[in-house]
């Protein structure tokens, strides 16, 4: 009896270590299947990020915020000037300027952005300093980066095919239309992976599992441009996230304008005579000396001509486009030290561009015999002509003594518009007519050649300058300040009479 009472005890031990075992698989595979689901479709995660991304709301308000929060210094941020804000409103403040409006952000927004996440918003591609007259004509104009694409839809297919095949393949898959574009989940294990072997092998770089949407994160919004740490790998990854699902559920178009922004605000170095390089659109100009829209406009031409000259010419624009995609990664490295490195890395790529077919192989072959130059500095950028930029230029002076910035490049680079007092019409009329001033006969014809005036001479040694001020209710407000001395300097403001 005890031994078959002990036999039923080990078989009813044995089932039930049996059942377990079946429960343990059957749940085991129904979250291996749950799993492998979720991260091809990203269900989950696109009504968990989408529904944050619409709590997350801001809106402009009068009077100054009292629920508002303000961008890290990251470069995009700093470059703007959406960093400075804070410091730049108590300053104005402190000179009698007012808070006439300002934004408020909703109670998520807030909580987002306390816990690290970067501000969600709708990012602008360029921007830079723009001044307008009294009547809102505009003055003033500076646009970075100058060369943009302004759709998705105008960049060549070979480009975005290219882009895609260096940093972010399956961003584009098909028949998965909530896909969350920041992450390339199998990429980002193996990163993973590779970092904790790196650290347990004592060292080493490990290859990032960055896609498009988490690097344009990086290079706007973390601190120089970089990660350093895995923490805010994931704050770029989770930024990106809730960037990606702002319009819904579905991705699609937001896929197709990470492309876009990515292609027009890669970071490309500094160049001497210009500056920083900022996108494809003025990497090309700034680096090779070429025309945007002639290098779109044969890479968008390929599968309609087939003649040896013409595929020379592609791949000769499709290297320089080729460089720019693959110095980003470091571009004061490949496009200023090290420019043998970088004709190397292009002579890799093209090889296989070709092998996974978004190459054609005669344009491979024709890419691979060129060497694109690459400029060492721009020379000479467009004469400036200074008597038109005369009221903008006092407006500019302004803004650099206010806002303490310490050059007209950088403030250029701000996303500011400023309504000045300025009459434009009136002070172009009166430019244009000191201007004449410097020709013998147009000093005749305004009576000014005469006894004790400019009786002999040369006119063309005289500099005039007239500052008109119109009194107003709100006080005398300037309309024309205006010279004829075709320079940077400004007589009116710039000179010291002793009488």
């Amino acid at each position: 009896m005890r031994t078959k009472g002990k036999i039923r005890r080990i078989s009813r031990y044995l089932l039930l270590r049996a059942v377990l075992g079946l429960i343990i698989a059957v749940l085991g595979y129904g979250v291996y299947r749950f799993l492998s689901y979720e991260l091809k479709t990203s269900e989950i995660q696109a009504r968990t990020f989408s529904r944050l991304a619409r709590e997350m709301t801001y809106w402009m308000a009068e009077g100054p915020s009292n629920s508002i929060r303000f961008p890290g210094p990251g470069p995009y941020d700093l470059r703007l000037g959406y960093s400075m804000l804070p410091q730049w409103i108590e300053s104005l403040k402190a000179r009698g300027y007012v808070v006439k409006a300002q934004c408020r952000v909703s109670p998520r927004f807030m909580e987002a952005v306390d816990h690290g996440v970067f501000p969600i918003y709708r990012e602008k591609t360029q921007a830079g300093l723009t001044i307008y007259d009294r009547d809102g004509k505009e003055i003033w104009s500076a646009l970075y980066p100058q060369r943009v694409y302004r759709s998705f839809d105008e960049i060549p297919e070979i480009i975005v095919k290219t882009l895609l095949f260096i940093e972010n393949r399956e961003l584009f898959e098909e028949g998965y239309p909530k896909k969350n574009p920041a992450v390339e989940w199998d990429r980002f294990a193996k990163a993973v992976l590779d970092t904790f072997g790196n650290v347990l092998r004592g060292g080493g770089k490990s290859p990032g599992g960055s896609t498009l949407a988490t690097q344009l994160e990086k290079f706007r919004h973390s601190p120089e441009g970089r990660t350093d740490n895995p923490l805010e790998k994931i704050r770029q990854m989770v930024s990106a996230s809730l960037r990606s699902y702002m319009s819904g559920e579905e991705t699609w178009e937001a896929r197709k304008r990470i492309v876009l922004d990515y292609l027009n605000s890669i970071p490309l170095a500094a160049i001497p005579g210009y500056g920083e390089v900022i996108g494809l659109g003025d990497g090309l100009w700034a680096w090779f000396d070429a025309d945007f829209h002639r290098t779109n406009e044969v890479l968008k031409s390929l599968g309609r001509t087939a003649g040896a000259r013409e595929m020379r010419d592609a791949a000769l624009e499709f290297r320089k486009v080729l460089s720019l995609l693959l110095a980003h990664r470091r571009p004061s490295h490949y496009l200023i030290s090290e420019r043998e490195a970088l004709h190397e890395l292009a002579d890799r790529y093209l090889k296989l561009l070709s092998e996974a077919k978004i190459v054609p192989e005669e344009m491979c072959k024709a890419a691979m015999e060129v060497r694109p130059k690459l400029r060492e500095r721009i020379a000479q950028l467009e004469p400036v002509d200074f008597l038109t930029r005369k009221a903008a230029n006092s407006v500019r002076r302004v803004l650099l003594n206010d806002l303490g910035i310490r050059s007209l490049y950088e403030l250029d680079r701000l996303d500011l518009t400023v309504m000045s007092t300025f009459n434009r019409p009136l002070q172009d009329k009166v430019t244009e007519a000191l201007a004449k001033l410097k020709d013998t006969k147009s000093v005749q014809a305004a009576g000014l050649a005469g006894y004790r005036l400019l009786e002999k001479g040369d006119p063309s040694k005289v500099f005039y300058s007239v500052t008109l001020y119109e009194r107003t209710p709100k006080g005398n407000l300037l309309r024309v300040q205006t010279d004829n001395f075709e320079g940077p300097f400004n007589i009116n403001e710039g000179i010291k009479l002793d009488l």
